[in-house]
């Protein structure tokens, strides 16, 4: 059986006068999904990179480098400032340039020590958050929570998730996985949050778990 195109699709489904009726009101419906660079498509996937020197390995298109500087950091991201805004990480660290280069370093926190990172968005709305969260070397429970500026979106979702394993991250969805897989998979994990403000903040650690922020993006 041939399978219909996007166009043949939406006009079968427009001969239902309901639907001919909404499409009518509202021309976004029935565009379809769109295709992603990165992420889990939809867009255009903006990512921060976290390492100790600029240099160290080559960053994706449409991504920047952190390397554990103050707000404002004097960079950007798509045209917004980024930097850590409250307290500041224990070290920022290049790892394995041998890892793909969103994968390559960290900022980290020892216990106790749980600083924010900000990261503008370019305005107020719905957007969708990728993190990576691991050591290069080693295993640790990793913790963060997610701020619409002051305002607390979620703190349960990686909250002391073991990275399982040297070189092992965990995504947004709270699981571990390899290099690898993270790779495949990993990158392709989410969170959905609606801003009221244009500020991303996470904050990073836990009282008593070192933890390693690695890669943040939106979408």
């Amino acid at each position: 059986m041939k399978t219909p195109t996007r166009r043949q699709f939406n006009q079968a489904l427009l001969s239902v006068p309901a639907l001919a009726a909404a499409r009518a009101q509202s021309p976004l419906l029935l565009m379809g999904v769109t295709g992603g660079s990165g992420g889990g498509g939809g867009g255009t996937t903006y990512g921060m990179d976290f390492r100790g020197t600029s240099g160290y390995v080559t960053d994706p298109s449409n991504h920047a480098y952190s390397l554990g500087e103050s707000y404002p950091s004097g960079r950007t991201l798509n045209g917004q400032g980024f930097g850590w805004s409250t307290g500041s990480p224990d070290g920022a660290q290049d790892a394995l340039n041998t890892n793909d280069a969103r994968l390559a370093g960290k900022a980290y926190t020892a216990p106790s020590n749980r600083p924010i990172f900000r990261l503008n968005l370019p305005s107020a709305g719905s957007y969708k958050i990728y993190i990576a969260m691991g050591d290069q070397a080693g295993s640790y429970l990793q913790t963060v929570e997610f701020y619409d500026d002051t305002t607390l979106l979620d703190s349960t979702t990686i909250n002391a998730v073991s990275s399982s394993a040297a070189n092992s991250f965990v995504a947004a969805d709270g699981i571990a996985y390899t290099h690898a897989n993270f790779v495949t998979t990993g990158f392709t994990k989410y969170l959905t949050f609606t801003f009221a403000t244009s500020i991303l903040k996470v904050k990073v650690g836990s009282a008593a778990n070192y933890s390693q922020l690695v890669y943040l993006a939106y979408q």
